[in-house]
């Protein structure tokens, strides 16, 4: 590694790399690609109190996908299927990006088309046809979804996953990616995370 007229290189493989170079996409290293990824933990004002956070929500670029929402653990409890002592979470599937998620509706014959599909599907990339979103939506300058629960069973559990809304938990900690369809290699900002919640009760 050196630095030259105020830039910095490195050398592997035989080969030379300028470091902050703006002619290659962002979170390129070395001739390869990588997603960035932010992980964070959500645990607004009351610590020791037993949540359910419904939504999820950011402040920034287009482009950011979550890829996990975990909340903690809640305790050892004897599963019922191999007798072992078991830690259980509540879990939120994946939020796709704005982009990522967003589908028409044909209208020959009413069946949704993602956006990677308009094209083939459509004959345009732009189809004149209302939008709708299965992931983040743009709300007053901030992207938001509903958390949909992605959790197994617990012991005594009667409503679990996709059955639920939202995520129970005293905090949640959750990682944001950039998906692989907004600006590819373009800039990709992220301000804040936020959740909409509800107190548990009786916690």
């Amino acid at each position: 590694m050196f630095s030259l007229r105020n830039n910095f290189y490195s050398i592997t493989n035989e080969s030379l790399y300028r470091h902050y170079s703006t002619s290659v996409n962002r979170g390129n290293f070395y001739g390869v690609d990588y997603r960035s990824s932010v992980t964070f933990i959500l645990n607004a004002e009351s610590p020791v109190s037993s949540k359910n956070f419904k939504t999820i929500g950011y402040e920034g670029s287009s482009g950011w996908q979550l890829s996990t929402l975990v909340s903690d653990g809640t305790g050892d409890g004897l599963s019922p299927a191999s007798g072992q002592w078991i830690t259980t979470n509540d879990e939120s599937a994946l939020v796709l990006s704005l982009l990522d998620g967003e589908y028409v509706f044909n209208p020959v014959g009413g069946a949704p088309v993602v956006r990677a599909n308009y094209q083939a599907t459509l004959g345009t990339t732009e189809p004149p046809l209302p939008r709708y979103y299965a992931g983040f939506n743009r709300k007053e300058n901030r992207y938001v979804a509903n958390l949909v629960n992605n959790s197994n069973a617990s012991t005594g559990e009667i409503l679990f996953g996709s059955e639920i809304s939202g995520v129970k938990g005293f905090y949640v900690t959750g990682t944001l990616v950039t998906d692989l369809v907004t600006n590819l290699g373009g800039e990709k900002q992220l301000f804040s995370v936020m959740s909409d919640y509800v107190m548990n009760n009786g916690y």
